[in-house]
């Protein structure tokens, strides 16, 4: 079995079950915003990065890095094709993203590249 279907046959299962807290944090955060409450974003933030590691892991990346930096560092490797629309498209919710989040002390722990 080709390890990206492998990769994906583990993502989706877990994406689903996980689908129930991401929409917690995320009530969470827009709840602490509405009330400004800067603890309770914190908290909500904290979870949404967790989230996000744990889906950039099972997608084969480094466990301490999120998708959006894999995305970003593959763009400047020139290595990824598909990262460039996605990378755009978050763009134009929080410009720089995918570039702002490159870890480049991480990474040594990916398994699949982009």
């Amino acid at each position: 079995m080709p390890r990206i279907a492998l990769s994906l046959l583990v993502f989706w299962p877990v994406a689903v079950a996980l689908a129930p807290l991401l929409a917690w944090a995320l009530a969470v955060w827009l709840a602490g915003r509405a009330l400004r409450q800067p603890r309770v974003i914190g908290v909500a933030w904290n979870v949404l990065y967790g989230i996000d590691q744990l889906y950039n892991a099972l997608l084969g990346g480094d466990p301490d890095t999120t998708i959006s930096g894999r995305m970003g560092l593959a763009i400047e490797q020139g290595r990824c094709r598909l990262c460039r629309p996605v990378c755009w498209l978050l763009d134009r919710i929080d410009p720089g993203h995918c570039a702002r989040f490159i870890e480049r002390d991480e990474g040594e722990r990916e398994v699949l590249p982009l």
